[in-house]
């Protein structure tokens, strides 16, 4: 909020000055009309124009200051009611100047605080009607004269107008308020589904191997515990297998990198089209693969290994890639015999998968807690 914003008076407080202003005026006139009508002398017409053209300026004067303008304005109204009939009672009752007066104030405190502010404000003019009587205990005298008359006709309309094209002005204000809310509301849900695709992205690079579309080893080593703990609850077996290319470091460094990342890729192909949907392909690291096969006995894990092995013997390759021999060597470890954590079954894959380079490539070996024990590593 600027400085203007916060000196600016509340809005009640405006818009009551306003109207209490033109009110004023036009109740002048009329008063004035009748005062002239009945020949009234110096010291009314100074208290009619106190209470019409000064009194207006010292309430809005007072209103601005106050730190609760709200509700100051509604005891202003009821002053009002009680100040402006107190006129009504001191001419005696003129009919058609009481029944604006009294239309106008009590509508405008029920406009500001419902349909109870009603008996509020009449009290209030019960209470002007009757100090005015009782101050000059004028005779009751309800006619007025035909300008007197017409000027009452005049204040009310107008009154009425400006209070009409207050409540238009707000429920414009109000409409605009909510075609702003709901265009905002809009683009947030906008924006919130932007969030939301930008979020299932990022998950999506921090799960996944951006070469080949695998998960990495990030998302295997969270999934391999909660898998493992599901086949302990439900006493099953679960299975891994360790991939890895022979040769390819002579692939990348003969052929190149391109023809290293095709074989990746194509190797990457070959599992997913291959597996369950309960399975989880993952790229290890460099030319390693590793599928973690919930729910499978080492039997049927053996048999899955030959049939990539031998699939991807018969793969298409990159040209030049067949020279250097584009084999897999595998090694295979289950649950529970190999091993009862991730961290053991791992191990234990990863040793016979180097007893299977170690004894000539292209194969497949099972693996155990007593060849994890025994296992080292050599380059690929």
């Amino acid at each position: 909020m600027t400085g203007n914003e916060r000196s600016r008076p509340h809005w009640a407080v405006r818009m009551n000055y306003r109207n209490r202003s033109l009110s004023a005026l036009l109740l002048f006139a009329t008063i004035g009309s009748h005062l002239s009508d009945l020949g009234a002398g110096l010291l009314a017409w100074l208290a009619l124009a106190a209470t019409f053209l000064v009194y207006p300026h010292l309430v809005y004067a007072v209103g601005k200051r106050s730190a609760r303008p709200l509700e100051t304005e509604i005891r202003f109204m009821l002053v009002d009611a009680a100040l402006y009939c107190g006129w009504v009672g001191a001419l005696g009752f003129p009919a058609w100047i009481g029944f604006i007066l009294v239309v106008a104030l009590v509508l405008n405190l029920v406009v500001f605080r419902g349909v109870t502010a009603m008996w509020l404000g009449l009290d209030a003019v019960a209470a002007g009607l009757a100090g005015g009587w009782a101050l000059t205990r004028p005779e009751i005298a309800p006619a007025t004269g035909t300008l007197t008359t017409a000027l009452c006709m005049l204040s009310l309309f107008l009154y009425l107008m400006a209070f009409g094209h207050d409540a238009y002005r707000r429920a414009l204000q109000l409409r605009q308020t909510r075609d702003r809310l709901r265009d905002n509301e809009q683009a947030l849900q906008r924006q919130l589904g932007e969030i939301q695709t930008l979020q299932a992205q990022l998950k999506q690079h921090a799960e996944r191997d951006p070469l080949t579309g695998l998960f990495n080893r990030r998302y295997l080593t969270a999934t391999m515990a909660r898998e493992l703990a599901r086949m302990r609850r439900e006493d099953r077996p679960l299975s891994l297998m360790l991939i890895d290319i022979d040769h390819f470091k002579s692939v990348n460094d003969t052929l190149g990198h391109q023809a290293g990342d095709e074989c990746l890729v194509r190797l990457a192909t070959l599992l997913k089209i291959n597996t369950r949907e309960s399975d989880v392909v993952c790229r290890w690291g460099g030319d390693e693969f590793l599928v973690l096969l919930p729910t499978l006995p080492r039997e049927a894990a053996l048999e899955r290994a030959e049939t990539y092995r031998k699939a991807f013997e018969r793969l298409p390759m990159p040209p030049g890639s067949e020279a250097h021999g584009a084999t897999l060597s595998i090694g295979v470890a289950c649950y529970p015999d190999g091993g009862e954590s991730g961290d053991v079954l791992i191990a234990a894959a990863d040793a016979a998968l180097y007893r299977a380079k170690q004894r000539g490539r292209n194969r497949v070996e099972h693996g155990g807690p007593a060849a994890a024990r025994d296992h080292f590593t050599i380059d690929a």
